[in-house]
């Protein structure tokens, strides 16, 4: 009875720890193909050794040469391991199912493929650490945001580079007003007494937020984000219940469509947020406002809607 008591703590505590070090709650978070790296770096440079150490004489210019050549310009033991020269790899790729033998396949440069293997398992496993690592927010991910990027820390890989000019017009303090948001957020939550300031931007953070949740298999265009990202970060949804935004957004971007064909001529024509194009977009939001007020007037800040605001 003890035994299996034992064997059942041993097992639990397993199960917690293997939890644990996959968790993205944790700060040594390597993820489930990061616990892989510690023993593949570990084969690769037992491998890196032996090749470097029981290379054939014929085979020294192949392994021993870019070997020592990179430790001395300052590569170590592992960095030599994990980044196999070029030259290495182009001279000496003799695949093992080529050879009569294992004792050939080592002769003949082996030895070497496996830190290549090594190498690239290792890029894999490094990348599955560092990207959640350094993009990904577990706060946002448990909050049932998918996929959790944090916007204060996070690199675009391609970045503005691959956007449209009225995408970049309408985009730019987006980022911005998201980081502010979240750690205002952060701060709130501990806070006793917050001011109306405080309040108005907290609201807007959360209609920013919500604007950027999309359903499934449900792509918007260029032109309906540019609708959707300007109606968010110009404060026109600031009155809309955080339920009541995606609803106003769909209504919004349909009757844009149906009734401003203009809009998305200008912009899939000039591929720029255009004066006419913004007066074109205010108009519409002002409509589709009255509209959506009428239907749900008892659920709207109805005082926030004053004629100014569409000036």
């Amino acid at each position: 009875m003890t035994a299996i008591l034992e064997r059942r703590e041993s097992e639990s505590l397993w199960g917690c720890f293997c939890n644990w070090i996959t968790s993205t709650e944790n700060r040594l978070y390597i993820g489930c193909f990061g616990v892989l790296m510690i023993p593949t770096l570990l084969t690769a440079t037992s491998v890196f050794i032996i090749a470097f150490i029981a290379a054939p004489s014929v085979d020294i210019d192949g392994i021993r040469e870019p070997v020592s050549g990179s430790l001395l310009y300052g590569n170590n033991i592992i960095s030599g391991a994990i980044i196999p020269t070029s030259a290495a790899i182009g001279l000496h790729f003799y695949p093992i199912w080529e050879a009569a033998s294992v004792d050939e396949w080592l002769y003949n440069g082996g030895p070497y493929e496996l830190i290549v293997l090594h190498f690239l398992l290792g890029v894999a496993c490094y990348m599955d650490h560092r990207v959640p690592f350094y993009m990904s927010s577990a706060d946002l991910f448990n909050a049932g945001i998918r996929h959790a990027i944090n916007v204060g820390i996070s690199v675009s890989r391609v970045g503005s580079a691959a956007q449209i000019k009225a995408m970049k017009q309408v985009a730019g303090k987006l980022k911005l007003e998201l980081a502010q948001f979240a750690e205002l957020e952060a701060f709130a939550q501990f806070a006793s007494d917050i001011n109306k300031a405080t309040q108005n931007q907290l609201a807007r953070g959360q209609r920013l937020r919500e604007l950027l949740k999309q359903s499934q298999s449900a792509p918007l265009t260029v032109e309906e984000q540019i609708i959707t990202i300007y109606t968010g970060t110009n404060g026109y949804l600031d009155s809309l219940e955080i339920g009541q935004v995606r609803k106003f957004l769909l209504e919004l971007r349909a009757y844009l469509k149906t009734n401003k064909p203009q809009f998305q001529e200008i912009i899939s024509s000039t591929k720029t947020f255009t004066g006419e194009a913004e007066a074109l977009l205010k108009e519409a939001i002002q409509e589709q406002m009255e509209i959506f007020r009428s239907l749900y007037l008892y659920d709207l800040d109805v005082s926030y809607f004053s004629k100014k605001r569409f000036d």
